[in-house]
């Protein structure tokens, strides 16, 4: 068995996981609540809980850079384009000013998908989003 078949179901899904069929883990509106509560039965043990409710996302990682289509990548390409809820960011407090950041863990599928050199985004974003990804230390 692979490692994205190797977890636990959450302990009390909202599905009944050994009847959730291939077709189910495709299907755009199961995706997210298969990933949370049945990861191990659709092979989402590595994704966090996140994952893309269109599986084309990955597929064209571009998609995550057109300002057009920022509203539909944010909710459905969230994987892909890590736009992943606040369970995948981790906190850090800076000592200086007991001031919480957020840190973001898919600085490298950012930086895969252009994120550093888009003009979108400022510098500044840029900085305090990814700035050690996108050497700008």
């Amino acid at each position: 068995m692979t490692p994205e078949y190797k977890c636990k179901n959450k302990d009390f899904p909202r599905v009944k996981c050994s009847t959730v069929t291939p077709a189910q883990c495709r299907d755009p509106s199961w995706r997210p609540i298969l990933a949370e509560d049945c990861p191990n039965v659709c092979g989402f043990c590595l994704e966090g809980g996140c994952v893309d409710t269109v599986i084309e996302c990955e597929n064209d990682p571009a998609i995550c850079r057109n300002v057009d289509m920022q509203d539909f990548v944010k909710k459905n390409c969230q994987k892909t384009c890590g736009y992943c809820a606040t369970s995948t960011t981790a906190a850090t407090v800076t000592q200086a000013t007991g001031r919480i950041t957020y840190t973001t863990l898919y600085c490298a599928n950012w930086v895969k998908n252009g994120f550093c050199g888009n003009t979108f985004y400022t510098l500044e974003q840029r900085k305090s989003n990814c700035a050690k990804s996108c050497n700008l230390c």
